[in-house]
């Protein structure tokens, strides 16, 4: 006897039904997610920003969802608030944020660079060092600009107290540096290009401030996550060597998608991406940095506890990875 129209329609609509379902579940467990907070348009993030528009960092189990902050204390109050999983930033970021959540941990460098420095106007009598005393220089506090500049300063004599620190993003920075608002900035790449190329003829990065500080750019998660989630870990930073090791070899691309990013001229890319170096890794150059902006931070009272920083790095993702890319020693 044969089976009613309808009945057969019916049975076919459920099966369909039942393998969508199932395919939904399947979907929704095998392609996980990653949220990551990322700086908008700096070049020491280049990485990530070019992890973000190529997506070689996603896989067929895992995608990467960036979120961005104009600094590195924005990402990590992000990161610390647990609305993102991982966070970019500096090592002065880094350092203040553990004092008030023990948690946080390293999960490698991703970039390495002489990225900051000091931009000042010639025109408010500024042609070295010394002339910063007395005068308005912008600053974003609770980033690594605020402690090129104080600890710059302060070992060429000059007191906090004896020059006014106004506190901006780096947005923000250029358009009073171009009004003449404030006399000087400290900040990174590449805002302090930004800024020259508004006022060409009267800026003066000021000498020796660029070469002053080679910063770690630091992947930072937390204790918690990292436990729980170790191969999301191995996966994202198995998508960020693939793109640092893209960028290598196509330099080029690399270079315009940054510049289409940022807003930056050809010309000033292509001058500044000497001073970066797109590597993951864990070394000592790492603790060596985290170790003198600590003795800094305690002495200006920024920070009041000194910590064992090897407890705050998680190498044991990169070390199953890419043994060869972590030295401690």
């Amino acid at each position: 006897m044969k089976k009613p129209f309808y009945l057969i329609i019916s049975s076919f609509i459920l099966c369909a039904l039942s393998i969508f379902a199932y395919y939904q579940v399947y979907h929704s467990k095998s392609n996980e997610n990653v949220s990551y907070a990322m700086l908008s348009s700096a070049m020491i993030d280049a990485i990530s920003i070019i992890g973000g528009k190529t997506k070689l960092w996603d896989s067929e189990v895992q995608t990467v969802t960036t979120h961005k902050f104009p600094t590195g204390a924005d990402t990590v109050k992000a990161l610390s608030s647990r609305q993102v999983d991982f966070a970019t930033l500096a090592g002065w970021p880094f350092i203040l944020a553990t004092e008030r959540d023990s948690s946080l941990r390293v999960v490698a460098t991703i970039t390495k660079a002489y990225s900051l420095g000091i931009l000042a106007n010639k025109e408010k009598g500024i042609n070295e060092l010394k002339d910063l005393q007395g005068k308005k220089i912008g600053v974003s506090f609770g980033t690594t600009g605020q402690f090129v500049l104080e600890t710059y300063l302060n070992q060429a004599g000059i007191e906090n107290s004896q020059y006014e620190r106004v506190a901006l993003k780096p947005q923000e920075m250029l358009s009073a540096y171009d009004r003449g608002d404030i006399d000087a900035i400290s900040t990174w790449q590449p805002f302090l290009q930004l800024a020259e190329n508004n006022k060409p003829n009267s800026s003066i990065l000021v000498p020796g401030s660029q070469m002053f500080f080679k910063v770690n750019f630091l992947l930072v998660s937390y204790e918690d996550y990292l436990e729980k989630n170790p191969e999301k870990t191995k996966k994202l930073l198995s998508g960020l060597l693939q793109v640092s090791q893209w960028i290598k070899s196509n330099k080029v691309d690399a270079m315009r998608i940054y510049m289409e990013s940022s807003g930056m001229k050809a010309s000033d890319v292509d001058q500044l991406w000497p001073l970066f170096e797109f590597e993951v890794s864990l070394d000592r150059s790492l603790l060596n940095a985290l170790e003198s902006q600590e003795s800094w931070g305690l002495v200006s009272g920024s920070i009041k506890n000194k910590k064992n920083w090897r407890q705050y790095i998680f190498s044991s993702g990169l070390e199953q990875i890419a043994p060869e890319r972590v030295n401690m020693h």
